[in-house]
């Protein structure tokens, strides 16, 4: 049985949450008050249990995905989807497809994997 994994950076620290086999994993994107933070985590948390709790495990991220994002915006929420992430080396831009699920609020990353169990790949990912 799969689990859905969301991944979002916002805190300079990795924490895990477990919520339902819903794992998020957080680190610090921009200075943003303590308030904030907490209210847009508790948001897209809430937003991904839902998810959850109607669906279930075992889907394509694709599915989530699409979820989430119709969820966000049921809730008000800024997300923009499937943002290109830009690598350049030296001044060399290099065409690379790596792109960012969704952005929230213009201050949370949500990467989005429909895994059994989260691997030291998966945290290589986010990071990359």
């Amino acid at each position: 049985m799969n689990s859905i994994l969301i991944i979002s950076i916002l805190n300079t620290n990795i924490s895990f949450i477990g919520f339902y086999n819903l794992y998020c994993f957080k680190m610090k994107l921009m200075e943003l008050t303590k308030a904030y933070q907490t209210d847009l985590i508790y948001k897209e948390n809430g937003s991904a249990i839902e998810i959850h709790k109607a669906l279930g495990p075992g889907l394509l991220e694709s599915i989530y995905h699409k979820c989430m994002v119709h969820e966000l915006q049921l809730r008000n929420i800024n997300v923009k989807s499937e943002l290109l992430i830009l690598v350049n080396y030296k001044g060399l831009n290099i065409d690379v497809d790596l792109r960012c699920d969704l952005l929230v609020e213009n201050s949370l990353i949500v990467e989005f994997k429909s895994v059994e169990k989260v691997l030291p790949i998966h945290i290589a990912q986010l990071m990359t």
